[in-house]
């Protein structure tokens, strides 16, 4: 995406969840150019930006909590910040179990698509901890 057009809709010029969408791809982007340093600061900036009601209510969902942790988390674990990497999947992994629920076959809810996405993540934070030798952390047993 040209550089102008996501200034634009970062200064106003496009929706709440549209601005949400390019703030945390920018960040996703950079993580896969392998720009980690940078796309931790954004990523960061992300999670730290006051959002509207409306936006607040949709990015402060637990499947997408999970999938911004999880980003997160492959950044630390890139940038050899283990024990940040070991924390933010623990928090992560516990969001996505408050999304899915406890039961088999729970419905996933109008979120549906964030839990498949915070799974995905999950998995990619799990293959690097191996790569790398950083162990997972405990289970929550709550």
């Amino acid at each position: 995406m040209p550089a102008e057009i996501t200034e634009r809709k970062l200064r106003g010029h496009g929706s709440i969840g549209s601005n949400l969408d390019i703030a945390y791809g920018n960040a996703f982007q950079a993580y896969r150019e392998h720009r980690y340093p940078e796309a931790l600061v954004l990523l960061d900036r992300f999670l730290a930006t006051p959002r509207s009601q409306l936006g607040r209510q949709f990015s402060t969902e637990p499947a997408l909590q999970a999938s911004y942790l999880f980003s997160r988390t492959l950044l630390d674990a890139e940038l050899g910040r283990t024990d940040e990497a070991r924390r933010d999947f623990a928090r992560a992994r516990a969001q996505l179990k408050l999304a899915l629920g406890d039961k088999p076959g729970h419905d996933r809810g109008k979120q549906w698509w964030a839990t498949y996405q915070a799974e995905m993540r999950q998995r990619e934070a799990e293959a690097l901890f191996q790569a790398k030798g950083i162990p997972l952390p405990e289970p929550d047993t709550k």
